[in-house]
């Protein structure tokens, strides 16, 4: 029984991981440095209208879409919790209601930037499990970028880096 269950054991292969790899830096080459660092600007700048009395953790995130579109969000907290905006759904949302889905169509997203307050105990952190699932509903795959609130880039990743086996359309065929 043993051996059975440790066969199933799923992780990206090497190949996996090196054509991730290999996606990231074509897209920063698509992309170009200039707009990849105006992301992080966008996304340190809206990051500073958070509204965040309760976790006190302002996020700013700043979208780009096929079409060259910026969204820009951030987190807004209600009491509840479960009813918090997040800055990549805010950022999400704002593309959608724009009308990028009839300019782009479902995978409208091309690249995410987050900024976040960095010190010692708080590094870079890709977005979270409901975020990566809305993020996944308009991107097969995109880059993300995390970056301070000075807009300094800690690093790049992408969405099937952070989500290999996401439930997504694509994924679901639906």
């Amino acid at each position: 029984m043993m051996r059975e269950l440790i066969a199933k054991i799923v992780v990206p292969s090497f190949e996996e991981i090196e054509a991730q790899r290999q996606f990231i830096t074509d897209q920063i080459e698509v992309i170009g440095s200039e707009r990849i660092n105006q992301l992080a600007k966008e996304a340190a700048r809206v990051r500073l209208n958070a509204y965040e009395p309760y976790s006190h953790y302002k996020v700013g995130a700043a979208l780009l879409t096929r079409s060259g579109g910026i969204f820009t969000g951030c987190n807004s907290e209600a009491i509840s919790w479960t009813q918090t905006d997040h800055a990549e759904t805010s950022s999400v949302t704002a593309a959608v209601k724009s009308g990028e889905i009839k300019r782009s169509g479902r995978t409208f997203i091309t690249a995410l930037a987050i900024a976040v307050e960095y010190n010692e105990n708080n590094k870079a952190m890709g977005p979270c499990g409901n975020c990566l699932q809305r993020i996944a509903e308009h991107a097969d795959n995109c880059i993300l970028i995390d970056a301070d609130d000075k807009a300094k880039i800690h690093r790049i990743t992408s969405l099937r880096t952070l989500f290999p086996y996401g439930f997504s359309p694509e994924t679901t065929k639906i």
